[in-house]
């Protein structure tokens, strides 16, 4: 300040300080309007001020103030208007009606309001004497090339009155910074608290230029319109401590706790919305602005609009401790738990997360998702509750759920730290008016960009309960049914994660679509996976041939339990057709376990592949006694590529179900394929191995029934082979030499060999084998009576 301006501020200051000790400005506005004038103007109050009435402003034929200062600025020059103390500014008097707005203070161009002391108080309950769409009340409000600058410890704005401007740019306004970045409109206060109760739109803190405070509460009801907690369309970012907002609209169409074309960083974020539409919104068209919690961010939202986001950031969300997120859509279209943008976005919590979304009951066309984009949950406990049920979904308040034609966990990339155990329950049982859902899935990874992965430590639990929901529609589609994890991109489980997988749901149809599905798409597991499918007639595991090519690896324990379903199956890829989409190049299931690792599978593998694709693979190895195959081997055809390779080592089981048939079998080292559950015939291209057995089911008394097995190729090698016989059941005593076809080897290079089987009744049959043209014989040489106590 030059040294003359100086010396006027301080003259003029003492000059009015000796006005105001015998309070002669207390009640009156105070409006320091400069038309002219070739010098910085400097007003200065002392003590504390209390004003209750405003006049209209001279600069404006459309507003009344009751604190303003304002200059034309010709050249540059400035007005600055300080109060040292508290200020209190009390506008409710009925009777002051007006047609104008109604700014408590203001600061015009080319101003600077500095208020310091322990208290600025407002309160602008002012009567319009013509309420519209037009008229509305504002707490602070500060031009583009203002300055207001606010040191008093607590700021509390209180607005009322019949303020209720309807239209998107006419809102009721706790503090209204209109600057431009670069060219003023710099507003700074401490900790602010900004009530309201309103007849119209309402926002708690309009941004446009440089704005910065510590703690913020902003608290609201508005009978109708719109409302935002903070509107920020500045370009310099936001930074406060904690941040409490709780609105309620009464009828409106939107309700916004904060939204920001710029960087937001608050050490706390709470906010609740009664009818809301979005918890937190940051976004801007040229950019892609971060959103940083330092804290916890809780966020709480009972909503009736067609739409409702927990969060949103187009650039990196971080919350560094705990995200708790509930969302009452159960009369909504569109609930969204947290979104970031799958290109430049990243959703990075940093500790426990808890998320509630409760579903639609009412509308089939609905789009439901608790995590859109890029999400890596790094704390220890991730629950997502997913629930029709409003009581079930309230009572669980901070936990996660979804509903809807969309039904998602996880949509995107999801990355999960380790030792963190993420749970995602989603009951979707029918309620209210919904019985039908396209898809339900656990977790959806379709970003091509960026891995979804499963850090070693870390568990995954993924429980769907959809009895009685119809999935799917008339088109088949491999997003549609019930799916625990979907992955047409690529998910990785690292070595030492654990994946829990439990559904019921519907069967999937006789292409392996539109159903209940445990595990599909491009997944490298070398974490253990368990698959629980309660319901008839699922898959737990599956590649889908799209045109690009599936194929998912398994090397760490893998557990399928199905009920009458296929543990492992591969299918023709559908794009929401009733035909698949031709040229599709492969898709193959891999389970190779490491050293130590177990594979138990109840189901079937199947190939639900078409000539629409050029091959199809299933290549499963059992390696230790722990591991079993119960279930049959369906739809090889080798000479379309439709190849299924089995290998059973160190007394590993196949508890054979029905016919099958393989592509490549090995059975060595005591392992056994057992055909006595209901199979009749094994048909095998390429036998190797030595060491295993065979069990087979027998009807010596007719020399014609019998279980079979038919090999093209075998290498050398002995393989065992063990009988039960019918005869016995059915009371038949078979003696002398009988003849039954078991095994026929076209190579005639594998050696079978006879063994005794103990089977608990009362007859051991020990097969001879007699080897004939290209056919292995059955000749039963005696039959033996079992040591049984009689």
């Amino acid at each position: 300040m030059r040294k003359q301006k100086l010396e006027r501020a301080v003259v003029l200051s003492l000059m009015l300080a000796a006005l105001q000790q015998n309070s002669v400005l207390a009640g009156d506005a105070i409006s320091k309007e400069e038309y002219t004038g070739d010098k910085d103007k400097y007003y200065s109050y002392q003590d504390a001020v209390s004003i209750d009435k405003f006049v209209e402003n001279k600069f404006s034929y459309k507003a009344a103030s009751a604190v303003f200062a304002g200059s034309s600025g010709g050249n540059g020059f400035r007005i600055e208007l300080s109060f040292d103390k508290n200020l209190t500014v009390d506008l409710d008097d009925p009777t002051a009606a007006t047609d104008k707005y109604v700014y408590a203070v203001r600061a015009g161009n080319y101003a600077t309001i500095n208020i310091g002391g322990e208290l600025l108080s407002i309160t602008n309950s002012a009567i319009h004497s013509n309420p519209n769409d037009y008229t509305v009340n504002y707490g602070i409000y500060g031009s583009q090339t203002s300055k207001i600058n606010i040191t008093a410890q607590n700021t509390e704005i209180n607005l009322g009155g019949n303020s209720q401007g309807k239209d998107d740019t006419y809102n009721a306004t706790g503090i209204y910074n209109t600057g431009i970045e670069n060219y003023g409109g710099d507003f700074s206060a401490k900790d602010l608290k900004i009530t309201g109760t309103m007849q119209g739109n309402f926002i708690g803190i309009n941004n446009s230029g440089k704005f910065a405070a510590d703690n913020i509460d902003i608290q609201a009801v508005s009978e109708s319109g719109s409302m935002y907690g903070i509107k920020n369309t500045g370009t310099t970012g936001l930074d406060f401590k904690d941040v409490n907002i709780e609105l309620e609209l009464k009828s409106g169409y939107a309700l916004t706790g904060i939204k920001s074309k710029s960087d937001l960083t608050a050490d706390n974020i709470n906010i609740k919305l009664q009818n809301g539409n979005t918890g937190l919104y940051v976004t801007d068209t040229a950019s892609a602005p971060d959103l940083l919690v330092k804290g916890a961010l809780n966020i709480d939202i009972v909503t009736n609009s067609e739409s409702s986001v927990g969060a949103y950031a187009k650039g990196k969300l971080t919350v560094g401790k705990e995200l708790n997120v509930f969302i009452d859509g159960s009369k909504s279209f569109n609930v969204n738990g947290i979104i970031s943008d799958m290109d430049d976005g990243m959703t990075d919590a940093k500790d426990n997360v808890k998320m509630v979304l409760i579903g639609p009951r009412v509308y089939y066309t609905t789009y439901v998702v608790g995590f859109t984009g890029n999400t890596l949950l790094e704390g220890r406990k991730n629950d997502l509750l997913i629930t029709l049920d409003q009581t079930e979904g309230s009572a669980a308040q901070g936990r996660a759920a979804i509903m809807g034609d969309r039904i998602t966990g996880s949509m995107g990339s999801l990355q999960t730290g380790n030792g963190s155990e993420t749970n995602i329950m989603i009951n979707a049982k029918p309620a209210g008016g919904v019985n039908r859902s396209k898809l339900i899935q656990g977790i959806w990874n379709y970003n091509t960009a960026r891995d979804s992965k499963h850090a070693a430590g870390s568990v995954v639990n993924i429980a769907i309960d959809a009895t009685g929901m119809q999935t799917g529609t008339a088109n088949k589609d491999a997003e549609y049914g019930i799916l625990g994890v979907l992955s047409t991109a690529k998910t990785v489980f690292e070595a030492g994660s654990q994946t829990n997988v439990s559904l019921l749901g519907n069967a999937v149809d006789a292409a392996g679509q539109n159903g209940t599905v445990g595990l599909s798409g491009k997944i490298t597991a070398a974490g253990d996976v368990s698959v629980v499918i309660a319901s008839e007639g699922g898959i737990g595991i599956r590649t889908v041939a799209t045109v690009a090519g599936e194929a998912a690896e398994y090397s760490g324990d893998v557990i399928v339990q199905t009920n009458k379903g296929l543990a492992v199956g591969v299918t023709d890829c559908y794009r929401d057709a009733t035909v698949p989409v031709t040229g599709g190049t492969t898709a193959s299931v891999t389970i190779d376990p490491a050293a130590g690792k177990t594979i138990q599978l109840t189901g079937d593998v199947k190939h639900l592949t078409t000539d629409a694709v050029n091959g199809s693979l299933i290549d499963i190895s059992m390696k230790n006694g722990q591991s079993f195959l119960r279930g049959a081997s369906l739809g090889v055809n080798n000479d379309k590529n439709r190849t299924t390779d089995l290998s059973f080592d160190n007394s590993s089981q196949w508890f054979m179900t029905a016919d099958s048939e393989a592509t490549t079998l090995e059975n060595k080292n005591n392992a056994v394929i057992d055909m006595r559950a209901g199979a009749d015939k094994l048909e095998v291209r390429d036998y190797k191995g030595t060491g295993g057995s065979f069990i087979l089911d027998t009807d010596l008394a007719s020399e014609v029934n019998g279980d079979k097995v038919h090999i093209k190729n075998a290498d050398a090698g002995t393989t065992y082979v063990s009988v039960k016989d019918v005869s016995l059941a059915n009371n038949i005593q078979v003696t002398g030499i009988k003849n039954l076809l078991l095994i026929t080897d076209d190579s005639k290079n594998a050696v079978f060999t006879g063994k005794e089987l103990n089977n608990g009744g009362l007859w051991d049959v020990t097969p001879t084998i007699k080897k004939g043209l290209r056919r292995l014989m059955l000749r039963v040489m005696l039959s033996v009576l079992k040591s049984n106590g009689i």
